[in-house]
């Protein structure tokens, strides 16, 4: 009888234990999702604005290149027109 008391107590003692091992660890990696979706979060933003950046700076280059051949068309075109002669 005392034995058989005995092993049900450890093995309610166990159950606790681990009952309390799955909770604590349950509550760890919970808080390791969090801590994960918010860095995730944070760098999806920081990507995004990167993104946004590439974007503008494309544009400038491509408004640059533009200015740059008219600029250059504009002085091929001064250039032609004092080496022909007129007549």
């Amino acid at each position: 009888m005392l034995k058989n008391w005995l092993m049900n107590q450890r093995k309610k003692d166990n159950e606790e234990i681990v009952k309390a091992i799955v909770e604590q660890t349950s509550s760890i990696l919970n808080n390791m999702n969090n801590q994960m979706n918010l860095r995730f979060q944070e760098l999806s933003s920081q990507v995004k604005e990167l993104e946004l950046s590439l974007l503008d700076l494309e544009k400038k280059l491509l408004l640059k290149d533009l200015k740059d051949k008219q600029t250059y068309g504009m002085l091929h075109y001064k250039i032609h027109e004092k080496t022909t002669p007129k007549d």
